[in-house]
């Protein structure tokens, strides 16, 4: 992946790993996909991760390879932890710091919005479950569940243009 400075500068490139255990910047995106009904779809994190176990997140996300685009990223996480290929939209971005015992992660994570009427196949392995929680409850959802840092940013930031977004598309107010 892309080593970047605070400004966003590509200075290098490390292994995921590397980074973590040095709390390098990097990129990530994170995707808030919503299917037919405007339900946003959760993914429930494996147990097993280093970083947030068990915990709600984006729909999909992840680091971002050396020498990909961050719309390629964010459409090829979206593939490969949910079966879909949804066009997106970038919302912008926001920079997460987690510490977790000894795995540190600094990540600008750009945000992107989606809509699929496609089924969900999430990869096993990747993703634990998935939940959809109507447009109206996902603040709600948020206060009540165990949600990682990452998304919790990034809904603050951009959850109200999303909302604005998904109603204007449906023709409520």
């Amino acid at each position: 992946m892309d080593w970047i400075d605070k400004k966003g500068k590509v200075i290098g490139s490390v292994n995921k790993e590397f980074a973590h255990d040095y709390g390098l910047w990097h990129y990530a995106v994170h995707v808030f996909i919503f299917d037919a009904k405007k339900n946003l779809i959760f993914q429930h994190r494996p147990s097993y991760l280093r970083l947030n176990p068990g915990k709600w997140d984006s729909s999909a996300g992840g680091h971002v390879p050396t020498g990909m685009t961050l719309d390629s990223a964010a459409i090829m996480e979206s593939r490969e932890e949910l079966g879909v290929k949804t066009p997106l939209v970038r919302l912008g971005w926001a920079d997460v710091v987690d510490k977790f015992k000894e795995y540190y992660n600094r990540e600008r994570i750009i945000y992107y919005i989606g809509q699929t009427s496609q089924t969900i196949r999430i990869q096993k392995g990747e993703v634990a479950g998935i939940k959809r929680v109507p447009i109206e409850n996902i603040d709600s959802f948020v206060k009540q569940h165990d949600v990682t840092n990452a998304f919790r940013t990034g809904w603050k930031k951009f959850g109200k243009k999303v909302i604005q977004k998904m109603r204007k598309e449906s023709g409520k107010k």
